[in-house]
């Protein structure tokens, strides 16, 4: 992927889309570029979240049990954030995410 399909990536979603195109190339500068394989765990659930993940391309799904031993699944495409939640609360990952599919992703501290 290039900085130009990462910021027009950063462009679709709501909390960057008013930002002029000069921010948002110094967002895009300032996330580390990560590649995960299908099935790779990206974090696991209730560890300490290190920024938030823009999916620039593929698949994720996150992955909760409950108490009773059932498991929750959300699937999360290309565009969306994964982790603010936790990184506004200053609380663990409420669940596991793992990639769906080849995934690269944007990790913003």
């Amino acid at each position: 992927m290039t900085l130009g399909t990462d910021i027009g990536c950063l462009k679709k979603l709501p909390l960057f889309r008013t930002l002029p195109q000069s921010r948002l190339k110094l967002v895009a500068l300032m996330g580390e570029k990560l590649s995960f394989e299908a099935g790779a765990m990206i974090f696991d659930e209730g560890e300490r979240p290190d920024g938030v993940y823009v999916v620039i391309g593929g698949e994720v799904e996150l992955f909760h049990e409950t108490s009773d031993g059932r498991r929750k699944r959300f699937l999360i495409e290309t565009g969306s954030i994964v982790g603010d939640v936790a990184v506004l609360h200053g609380q663990g990952f409420v669940g596991k995410l793992m990639a769906k599919s080849a995934v690269s992703a944007l990790r913003l501290p």
